[in-house]
């Protein structure tokens, strides 16, 4: 609970809303009554047998001292804005009230099932607010780290006025950009935070609400005992199974609805079921019939001589050897850039290339920009180990014959990436029958000029 609370309020600050600092002072009296609430009857569920039903009274102690402060928490997230979240602030407001909702629904329900179980169930919903948090904002305990974090500008002109350069930044890890300050409607939604995520994240995530979702049905059907016909009356585990049978539509028929509120909630669940699996269907074929393109990228970046002139070489090749037919390249240089304002720019120069188009791409391709007067790199001093760029960004983009989608693929040269005076060494062979093979395994491998 200090956990969920504290790291609501660090780092938050309140929406400019109407009455929103009165509901934020006055939200705290129920969290804090809730969380000395809790202390007491934690003190209270240490004590009793765990393999026999909680007591009436500490079940509804814990439970609605956990509920009200829940209430409370997820009444104070709705009026602060949390700077360094990946969702919207509503989803960690629902995630607060339903959470609650269930506990209270657990003090109720608790004396149908054993009480390590009624104590499992209480406290995997606390530990899911914290997982969630962690989640839904995991770079918010690195905000300590960045608090000697520079303008790159500023950096810059010092470099400039000190005559080196400026650093250049990791572009290897541009995925990993710290996104401080986003408004909350313009943050990740569950279906891209599900879809960016890995296969992990959607099993684990899938099976916790499959999980919560019989465990809260399993709980209505026990408000009203005797609902369900051959079911035990004090059988939390009779109710639980019933609510998975009637989510998977199996219905073995021993067990099956006996009073119009056992069918109404049947109802309920079998409309609900049907939204769930068809979300769950649908976030799971978009997530694996999404396209890749199995392509790869030269290592190394040669500048090599070619009729005469120095040329900038990469290669590119597709693995997977399927059609990708109308491949195109589009490749650029990133450079510093100072204006005689004053003004620090890191700017883009698209690279002309010899071929920046393949009609049907489906062994390797050599890609080429001839460095002469009208190159954007002509004049560059290639010894200088501080170089005027930063990256090289390589772009593919075609129709994928198999997926029947467009695909894409991208690389970043840095300059250490640069071998200067070395060129690619040839890796396609024919086979005796006709048939031409590609040897995948030297690739990356280049070779001085002198050697080739």
């Amino acid at each position: 609970l200090w956990w969920i609370y504290f790291d609501d309020v660090a780092g938050s600050r309140l929406k400019p809303t109407r009455f929103a600092s009165v509901l934020w002072l006055f939200a705290h009296i129920p969290t804090q009554l809730g969380i000395t609430a809790a202390g007491v009857a934690m003190k209270k569920a240490a004590i009793f047998d765990l393999g026999e039903p909680a007591p009436a009274k500490v079940r509804w102690l814990l439970c609605g001292a956990l509920g009200i402060a829940m209430l409370g928490v997820a009444l104070i997230d709705s009026v602060t804005a949390r700077k360094q979240a990946e969702m919207a602030d509503k989803a960690r407001v629902n995630m607060r009230m339903t959470s609650a909702l269930v506990v209270l629904l657990m003090a109720q329900v608790g004396g149908t099932m054993p009480g390590w179980l009624f104590l499992g169930i209480v406290s995997a919903m606390c530990f899911a607010q914290v997982i969630f948090d962690l989640m839904m904002a995991p770079i918010a305990a690195e905000e300590g780290h960045h608090h000697e974090n520079h303008l790159v500008a500023d950096a810059a002109r010092a470099a400039m006025a000190e005559g080196r350069r400026v650093q250049a930044p990791d572009v290897n890890r541009i995925n990993e950009v710290v996104r401080k300050g986003t408004p909350s409607e313009l943050r990740r939604d569950l279906y891209f935070y599900l879809m960016e995520g890995s296969w992990f994240r959607v099993v684990a995530s899938l099976g916790f609400l499959y999980l919560l979702a019989n465990v809260v049905f399993a709980a209505l059907y026990s408000l009203e005992p005797g609902c369900i016909t051959n079911a035990r009356t004090d059988s939390f585990a009779d109710a639980f199974f019933f609510s998975v049978q009637t989510m998977s539509t199996i219905g073995y028929g021993h067990l099956s609805p006996a009073t119009p509120y056992g069918n109404l909630i049947v109802t309920l669940q079998a409309g609900l079921c049907l939204i769930l699996v068809a979300l769950a269907t649908g976030l799971m074929f978009a997530k694996a019939s999404r396209p890749r393109a199995s392509v790869m990228f030269s290592e190394s970046i040669v500048l090599t001589t070619r009729y005469g002139k120095p040329t900038l070489m990469f290669r590119v090749g597709n693995a997977r050897g399927n059609e990708i037919v109308d491949a195109n390249l589009l490749v650029s240089v990133l450079c510093d850039e100072m204006t005689p304002e004053g003004d620090h720019m890191r700017r883009l120069y698209d690279l002309k290339l010899e071929r920046s188009r393949q009609p049907f791409f489906r062994m390797t391709w050599s890609v080429m920009h001839t460095i002469d007067e009208e190159s954007c790199l002509h004049g560059v001093d290639w010894s200088d180990e501080e170089q005027s760029f930063i990256s090289i960004v390589a772009i593919l983009t075609g129709h994928d014959g198999t997926y029947g989608q467009t695909v894409f693929a991208r690389h970043i040269y840095t300059p250490p990436n640069l071998r200067i005076g070395h060129r690619f060494v040839n890796v396609i062979s024919q086979l005796p029958d006709g048939r031409m093979m590609i040897d995948y395994e030297r690739f990356h491998d280049t070779t001085p000029e002198a050697r080739a």
